[in-house]
């Protein structure tokens, strides 16, 4: 990314506009000159076309020009008049170079402006100047003398006459040198006898005019013959060039002054280069560089120092050559993600030798001048410290007397050892959360984060953008990027728990990504693509709701690869005991309470062992807290918990009645199913006082289950008394 953004610097620092355009005209690409000197910024230009800020009449010029570019001709050059803010006549050369992919099709253009006023200045100077002496030739010649053998001028035109100032009487008869300042004479004479040993001679001299003006003159020379084919004449043609040789002059100025630009520019170059190379030896983070074959060319001492390797066992080395084979195998994904344009963040463990490191690691692609990818960089953080501090899976969950929690942590075990799918299934408050984080922990992707979301907790407005992030404008009021959850688990797991409160558009994207590996983010166009295993948790009936209709059949099937139902409380309750210490102990450490943690004595042990925690170990953890926040001794009793009673229990209301559904044109069975739901919940709740949790056990379903069916179907408790 700095070599990039150092390349970029040094293009915004170019005075000529520079800028890359599709085919079609689309601008990809625009440094800062290119913005001023159409007096837009840059992003009036990006997406615009090239060729709505040309002139009109230039336009279908470049176009068809542009379009003809092939790699055998790659460059087209045009130049054109155009007028500045001040309406001061500039001359505009334009240099189109097509970029072209590996099947020889022109994919971009790039193009570069140079004013070169003042060279098309001195250029029609020098040209008008010509074409007056053009005229002059034509009509009125220039200076031309004409001198016989004994070097006396026998012709002279108005030309010469003109030129120096002296009259026709006084050139001639005159010898050759009688007008020749002095430092002249000899280098003029050798010439003259030249031309009558029938050699052209071009030469370029000093004269003076009559009265002292200094000129650069051009002597041409040009022979007349005889009968007998004998030199009887050598004509000498004069040309004023004194102000072609002040253009020029100009010229070599306006050279010397760029070959300085030049040079300082470059000094400017190698000082930016020993300042990003301090930055990259003295950086903490572990910097390197790959060629697009993967291979390592340059490190930071950071690195070398981090991963306790010399620099000759680095260099010219390809990552399989270094560490394990499948964390090689995941880098090089990584790798190919990067110089295929994606910028890849990740967190993952390396192992050289007996060295562990856990990395955070951010790789980018690398561009020349031409955009063309031709390597990455990789800047990566040492985190494995971190890591080690990170809490770990509670021993409330792994430490247990149960078998079937035991049979349970088992498969889970296996899950982890591959790359499948899991489903997690279980009532709320089971701890499906804390199965997920333990499967990750045991798996080969335990040096990757590990992100957990509630999707019914999810606003439908913001789900899509919160799993798979958005572009900027992607809605109103959002600037920048986000990354979502799935692309900031790459290398990890991510736990969608309550997967089944997912909409059905959201099931159909998650369903995508599964297949593919690869998403949108909103309002983007690019594919991205992410290793990440995703974990689904839910206590619902997945299979029901598939039946209708509110789950897809194609996601639960790709879903449910491998399936583990986590126990309710009261199915282990042999473990009641370990797990009330364990909460006891980490509540404790979370209220900074001094000293051991409060012991709960026989009584309440029996009241923990023979309550049946509808709430699972989420009731368990909530009667605890409150009881550790409200008891002051280091002793907790039955009376200390308060326990919810069992009233309901001892007196069990009667759990059976009936339900009468009338069946009519305006009634399908859609809506009488709903009717029947409707009419159970509330009969259900009606015999238990309105206790939800009560009514549950009754209908044989979960709380958190009969609250969602209570919402859906619009049932209050403030309803119970007008439906008895």
């Amino acid at each position: 990314m700095e070599q990039e953004n150092r390349y970029r610097q040094i293009l915004d620092d170019q005075t000529d506009p520079v800028c890359r355009f599709l085919v079609d005209g689309t601008l990809t690409f625009v440094n800062r000159a290119y913005a001023h000197y159409f007096h837009k910024k840059e992003k009036e230009l990006i997406g615009h076309s090239f060729f709505e800020n040309m002139p009109e009449e230039h336009t279908v010029v470049i176009q068809t020009r542009v379009g003809s570019l092939s790699p055998e001709e790659p460059v087209f050059k045009y130049e054109h008049e155009a007028q500045s803010a001040s309406a001061e006549l500039r001359w505009i050369n334009w240099t189109f170079r097509g970029i072209f992919n590996g099947q020889g099709q022109m994919v971009e253009i790039q193009s570069v402006a140079r004013d070169v006023t003042d060279r098309k200045r001195a250029e029609i100077g020098l040209k008008k100047s010509e074409e007056r002496y053009l005229n002059l030739i034509k009509a009125i010649p220039d200076g031309v003398v004409a001198y016989n053998p004994e070097g006396k001028a026998t012709y002279v035109n108005d030309g010469f006459i003109d030129l120096y100032g002296w009259s026709h009487e006084e050139v001639l008869g005159r010898p050759l040198n009688g007008f020749v300042p002095p430092e002249e004479e000899q280098k003029t004479l050798e010439a003259w006898q030249k031309t009558f040993t029938g050699e052209k001679v071009l030469l370029e001299t000093k004269r003076v005019t009559k009265d002292g003006r200094p000129l650069d003159i051009q002597l041409r020379t040009a022979i007349l013959l005889d009968r007998d084919g004998l030199v009887s004449e050598s004509i000498v043609i004069h040309r004023d060039i004194t102000e072609r040789k002040k253009a020029q002059e100009v010229l070599q100025r306006a050279h010397d002054q760029l070959e300085q630009r030049v040079t300082e520019r470059t000094a400017e170059l190698a000082e930016t280069h020993q300042r990003f190379r301090a930055v990259f030896e003295t950086a903490g983070d572990l910097i390197f560089l790959k060629d697009r074959d993967l291979f390592f060319t340059h490190v930071n001492p950071a690195f070398l120092k981090t991963l306790e390797i010399q620099e000759s066992q680095v260099i010219g080395k390809k990552g399989e050559e270094l560490f394990e084979r499948k964390e090689a195998d995941y880098i090089n994904d990584l790798e190919y993600r990067t110089l295929a344009g994606q910028v890849v963040e990740a967190t993952y463990n390396l192992t050289i030798g007996n060295l562990f490191k856990t990395l955070h690691c951010i790789r980018v692609p690398l561009r020349n001048a031409m955009g063309e990818t031709i390597g990455l960089c990789g800047i990566a953080r040492d985190i494995t410290d971190r890591k080690a501090l990170e809490l770990r899976c509670p021993t409330a969950l792994t430490q247990t007397r149960s078998r079937l929690m035991e049979t349970t942590l088992e498969q889970a075990r296996l899950a982890a050892q591959s790359e499948s799918i899991v489903l997690l299934l279980g009532e709320s408050g089971s701890g499906k959360d804390y199965l997920a984080k333990y499967l990750h922990e045991h798996s080969r992707r335990s040096g990757g984060p590990f992100f957990a979301i509630n999707c019914a907790a999810l606003a439908a407005s913001i789900a899509e953008s919160e799993l798979f992030g958005h572009e900027p404008g992607a809605f109103s009021g959002t600037r920048g990027r986000k990354r979502g959850l799935l692309e900031m688990a790459e290398g990890g797991t991510l736990l969608l728990n309550e997967i089944g409160e997912l909409s059905l558009e959201l099931q159909a994207k998650l369903l995508t990504f599964l297949d593919i590996q690869s998403f949108t983010r909103v309002g983007g166009e690019k594919m991205i693509r992410v290793n990440a295993r995703i974990v689904g948790a839910t206590n619902r009936d997945l299979e029901q709701d598939v039946a209708e209709g509110r789950f897809r059949k194609d996601l639960y099937y790709r879903l449910n690869v491998f399936s583990i139902r986590i126990p309710s409380l009261r199915e282990r309750v042999e473990d009641i005991p370990f797990l009330s210490k364990d909460i006891l102990r980490s509540l404790s450490l979370k209220m900074g309470k001094p000293g051991p943690p409060p012991d709960l004595d026989g009584s309440a042990l029996k009241a923990l062992v023979e309550y049946t925690w509808p709430g699972n170990i989420r009731e368990l953890r909530n009667i605890l807290e409150r009881t550790l926040i409200l008891c002051q001794e280091n002793i907790i009793t039955a009376d200390d918990l308060a326990i919810p009673e069992k009233k309901g229990e001892e007196s069990a209301p009667e759990t059976t009645f009936s339900i009468s559904v009338n069946l009519s044109d305006q009634c399908g069975i859609k809506d009488a199913v709903g009717m029947a739901k409707r009419q159970a919940i509330l009969k259900a709740l009606n015999q238990c006082r309105g206790n939800v949790s009560a009514a549950a056990r009754v209908l044989g379903v979960s709380r958190d289950a009969l609250r969602h069916y209570m919402k859906m179907l619009n049932v209050a408790r403030t309803t119970l008394r007008s439906s008895k």
